[in-house]
C-alpha cells in the first residue's frame, strides 16, 4: 500500500536516515522508476555527507554537536552551554525542503520532470545564520585589525552599543519591554522620550552610544533603564501613538502571540473547528495571498482516520506511468530565467531573495548611493553585505529622482518578482510602489516582507529581530520560567536578567534568519501559482506572523489547553531524556525520550548506572514520576567519563548522544565538521578574496544549485543599466549627477 500511495502521489515526503527508505523499497530510484515525474523529498538529520549522518537526527543532537548551545551559554546564569528550546534546527529544515520542494515543482511545469529534493536540520540551521558568520569571516581574514569581544563584558556591562539601541528593560509595573531603535533617527526619538535627549549636546556624552570606558558604559546603561521604568505600559503606549519611530514589544509567552493586533488584522489567526477540542485557533498559512487567502478549513487528523477512505481511492484508481520525459539539459539551474527586483533593506527580505541566488535567481538589489543600511551595522564596511547579499547584482541609485524612478520602471518592465519592505505608502509617493509597477508589467509577483504588515495598528512600528523576539515569544519560549519581572526590582537584577533577555536569539535563533526563509519560500509559492494559474498574486509575510510558525508547537489554543512544557529553570533541557550533562571533561546532549529507546539506553549506561535494575525507573510513568532521580543518576555517570567517549559508547547502541563543541555554531559550521560534512562552499569576495559561506540550503538529484560570493556596494550598475539599453555617455551622465553609484 505505502508504494502504491507513493507511486500515485506528485510530491513524496520522507525523513528517515539516508538509506532507509531505499532498503525499505520506497526509495527514489524505485519510485521514479514508475512515477518519473515524482518530486521526493528527503529530509534528514544531518546530510547525507556527514560522519553523522546514520546518527538520529533528533532537534537537540544537531543543534548541540553544531555549537547551537555553546552559542546561547549567555542565556543561563550557570556555567556551560544552554539549552534552547526553540526548533531553530528543525523550522529551518522545514522551509528548506519547502522551497526545494516548489522550486522543483515549478521547473516540473517547464520540463515535466521529477526529481531528489535533499534537505537536512543541519543544512536547515546553516541557512538562518549569517550575522555571526560574517563576524568570524572577519575575524579569520584580518586578525589584526578585528578584535573579538562578546556583547557584554567580563563583568556583565554591554560592549556594544547596539545594545544601548535594542534596550532590553523593565516597565514601572514590572513588565519586560524589547526597543528596536537601531537607526539614528529612531534612538533620537527614544532618548527624547525618556527626557534624555540634552545628553546629545553635552561633551561629556557627545560619543553616544558609543563609549570606550566600561564605566561610562555602566553608567549610561543604568540610565536608560531608570528612566525607561519610570513610565507604565500604560504611558508607553501613549508614546508609542505619539511618535511612530519609538516603540518597544512586551514579552510575550505560550500562544499569547494569537491576539497579536496585528496578526489579527493581517488574517494572520485563524480558528479550526476540531471534532474533539472544538474551536482552535492557530496561525493562518504563514504566507497570504492579498487577493485570494488561502483558508484553513479542515482540522489535525486523528491517528488513522482516513485510512479506509485513503484504502478504497487507492484501489479505485486507474493509473497509467507517465512516459518517460526526454531528458533535459543536465544540471540547470531550477531558477534561471527568474529576475527578482529587490526594493527592500537589512537582512529579513533581502536575504529570503538571497536564498534564491542559490538556485539560479537573478536578484538586482537596488541601494541608496550610501548603501543598505546593514553595510554599516558591524562597524567593518562590507562584511555584513558579504553574506545578506550573496549572489545579487548590487545597483546603486538614488530613487527620489525621476532618472532613478523611470530606472526601477524599466527594471520592473522585465522582472518576474518585486520584493518589497518598505514601510507602507513610501514607494507609493514616488510612483513605483507595488501598484504603479504592476500596472506596467501585470504578470509582476509581488512579495511584501513586513516587519508586521503593509496597513493596520503596528504597520509603521520599527521592526527588528530582538522586538520580533520578545513579542513573538521567542525569547520566553527559550528562557522558560526563570525569568520574572517586578516593579521593586534592583537595579543589579534587572541588569542580570536584561542581560539574558538581549541573548534570548543567539545567531541560529535570530527572527530575521527565520522570516527571510520564509520570504524565499513564499516567493517560489507565488511563482507556482502564477505557473499554473495564469496569475501574478500578491502576497504578504512578516516577521511577527512567522514567529507563530517558528513555535507552531505552542501555537494553540482551545478549550482546556497545557502550557508546553519548557526547560527546566537552568535551561539543561526538557527531561532528563533530553538534556544537557556535564561529563569529566566537557558537555553532552542525550537525545532518547522514545519508550523504545530506552532498553538500549538502560545496556549502553552500565556499569555506570544500573537504570534497568531501578525500580524507581520501571516504566515510563514511574520515570517521569522520578524525574529529578532520574536526572540524578544519569547525571553522576556522566561525570565519571570524558563527553567524547561517551558519544562512542552511546552512539554504539543507537542512543542519541553527542559531545558540545565548547565553541559557537559558526566555528564549528566553518571548522573540520562542516568541511567533512559538505556543509561549505568556498568563493571569491571582489574586496576580501576567498572565503567559506554556507552551502545552498537544498539539493536536487537533477537540477543544479550554486554559491556565490556578496556583491560591492554598485558592484553592477554599469552592466544592468548597459542591460537597460543606456550607453556609457548615459551612465556617466548620471553618476555624475549623483543619479546611480559604481563600484
Amino acid at each position: 500500500l505505502a508504494f502504491e500511495l507513493a507511486a500515485s502521489a506528485d510530491v513524496v515526503i520522507e525523513t528517515y536516515r539516508p538509506g532507509v527508505a531505499d532498503r525499505l523499497g520506497l526509495g527514489y530510484a524505485a519510485l521514479s522508476a514508475v512515477r518519473p515525474d515524482l518530486i521526493y523529498t528527503s529530509i534528514s538529520g544531518w546530510g547525507k555527507d556527514s560522519p553523522y549522518r546514520q546518527a538520529k537526527g533528533y532537534e537537540g543532537l544537531v543543534s548541540a554537536r553544531l555549537g547551537v548551545y555553546d552559542s546561547a551559554r549567555l542565556l543561563t546564569a550557570r556555567p556551560g552551554p544552554a539549552f534552547m528550546a526553540t526548533n531553530v534546527a528543525s523550522y529551518g529544515a522545514m522551509q528548506a525542503a519547502l522551497l526545494g520542494t516548489l522550486t522543483a515543482l515549478l521547473e516540473r511545469e517547464s520540463s515535466g520532470r521529477g526529481q531528489q529534493v535533499e534537505a537536512s536540520l543541519a543544512m536547515g540551521l546553516a541557512s538562518l545564520e549569517v550575522w555571526n558568520w560574517a563576524l568570524h569571516t572577519m575575524y579569520d581574514l584580518f586578525p589584526d585589525a578585528v578584535s573579538k569581544s562578546g556583547p557584554f563584558s567580563e563583568s556583565g556591562i554591554p560592549q556594544n552599543p547596539m545594545l544601548f539601541k535594542l534596550l532590553t528593560c523593565l516597565s514601572k509595573e514590572g513588565e519586560w519591554l524589547q526597543f528596536a531603535q537601531v537607526q539614528p533617527r529612531l534612538f533620537r526619538a527614544f532618548m527624547r522620550a525618556i527626557d534624555l535627549e540634552w545628553m546629545f549636546d553635552d561633551p561629556e556624552w557627545s560619543t553616544l552610544p558609543d563609549f570606550e570606558d566600561e564605566s561610562k558604559r555602566l553608567r549610561f546603561w543604568e540610565m536608560l533603564l531608570t528612566e525607561t521604568r519610570k513610565k507604565s505600559l500604560a504611558d508607553w503606549q501613549a508614546v508609542f501613538d505619539a511618535d511612530s519611530n519609538v516603540f518597544a514589544e512586551v514579552f510575550r509567552s505560550g500562544a499569547q502571540l494569537l491576539d497579536h493586533p496585528q496578526l489579527v488584522h493581517n488574517g494572520q489567526v485563524t480558528t479550526v473547528d476540531d471534532p474533539g477540542l472544538g474551536p482552535v485557533r492557530q496561525p493562518a498559512p504563514l504566507v497570504r495571498f492579498m487577493d485570494d487567502p488561502i483558508q484553513l478549513v479542515a482540522s489535525a487528523p486523528a491517528l488513522n482516520e482516513h485510512s479506509e477512505q485513503v484504502r478504497a481511492a487507492v484501489a479505485a484508481a486507474n493509473r497509467t506511468t507517465p512516459a518517460p520525459q526526454a531528458k533535459g539539459p543536465a544540471k540547470r539551474l531550477p531558477l534561471e530565467g527568474i529576475t527578482i527586483l529587490e526594493l527592500a533593506y537589512f537582512f529579513a527580505a533581502p536575504y529570503g531573495a538571497t536564498l534564491l541566488t542559490d538556485l539560479g535567481a537573478k536578484v538586482i538589489k537596488i541601494e541608496p548611493l550610501e548603501g543598505d543600511p546593514i553595510r554599516g551595522q558591524m562597524g567593518f564596511p562590507e562584511v555584513t553585505g558579504m553574506h545578506v547579499f550573496q549572489g545579487k547584482d548590487s545597483v546603486a541609485l538614488d530613487i527620489k529622482t525621476p532618472e532613478g524612478q523611470e530606472i526601477i520602471r524599466k527594471l520592473a518592465v522585465r522582472a518576474d518578482v518585486l520584493l518589497t519592505s518598505f514601510r507602507p505608502g513610501s514607494m507609493d509617493r514616488l510612483g513605483i510602489g507595488p501598484t504603479m509597477l504592476r500596472k506596467i508589467n501585470p504578470n509582476l509577483v509581488v512579495m511584501n516582507a513586513m516587519g508586521y504588515g503593509i496597513d493596520g495598528p503596528y504597520a509603521d512600528k520599527p521592526a527588528f529581530a530582538p522586538s520580533i523576539n520578545a513579542g513573538g515569544g521567542i525569547a520566553m519560549r527559550n528562557l522558560g520560567p526563570a525569568v520574572r519581572g517586578s516593579g521593586d526590582m534592583s537595579l543589579d537584577a534587572e541588569k542580570a536578567i536584561a542581560m539574558r533577555l538581549g541573548s534570548s536569539y543567539p545567531g541560529l535563533g535570530n527572527p530575521d534568519g527565520f522570516s527571510s526563509t520564509a520570504v524565499g519560500t513564499g516567493i517560489v509559492l507565488g511563482l507556482l501559482a502564477r505557473a499554473r494559474g495564469g496569475q501574478a498574486p500578491r502576497m504578504l509575510t512578516s516577521m511577527m506572523g512567522t514567529s507563530a510558525h517558528v513555535l507552531i508547537d505552542q501555537m494553540v489554543d482551545h478549550a482546556g489547553v497545557q502550557p508546553l512544557p519548557g526547560p527546566d529553570a537552568d535551561l539543561h533541557g526538557l527531561s532528563p531524556l533530553y538534556r544537557l550533562y556535564e561529563t569529566a571533561n566537557g558537555w553532552v546532549f542525550l537525545a532518547a525520550p522514545a519508550e523504545s529507546e530506552w532498553q538500549a539506553l538502560a545496556e549502553a549506561m552500565a556499569p555506570d548506572a544500573m537504570l534497568a535494575a531501578d525500580p524507581r525507573f520501571a516504566t515510563a510513568e514511574a520515570r517521569e514520576a522520578e524525574a529529578d532521580a532520574l536526572a540524578d543518576v544519569i547525571g553522576t555517570a556522566f561525570r565519571r567519563h570524558p563527553a567524547a567517549a561517551w558519544e562512542q559508547r552511546l552512539m554504539k547502541h543507537d542512543v542519541g548522544c553527542v559531545a558540545l563543541p565548547g565553541t559557537e555554531s559558526e566555528a564549528v559550521f566553518l571548522g573540520d565538521l562542516g568541511k567533512q560534512s559538505g556543509y561549505l562552499a568556498r568563493v571569491e569576495h571582489p574586496l576580501f578574496g576567498e572565503y567559506d559561506r554556507s552551502a545552498p540550503s537544498v539539493c536536487f538529484s537533477r537540477s543544479a544549485t550554486r554559491a556565490l560570493a556578496g556583491p560591492i556596494l554598485g558592484g553592477q550598475t554599469h552592466q544592468v543599466l548597459a542591460g537597460l539599453g543606456y550607453s556609457d555617455e548615459v551612465i556617466a551622465g548620471m553618476e555624475q549627477r549623483g543619479v546611480i553609484g559604481t563600484a
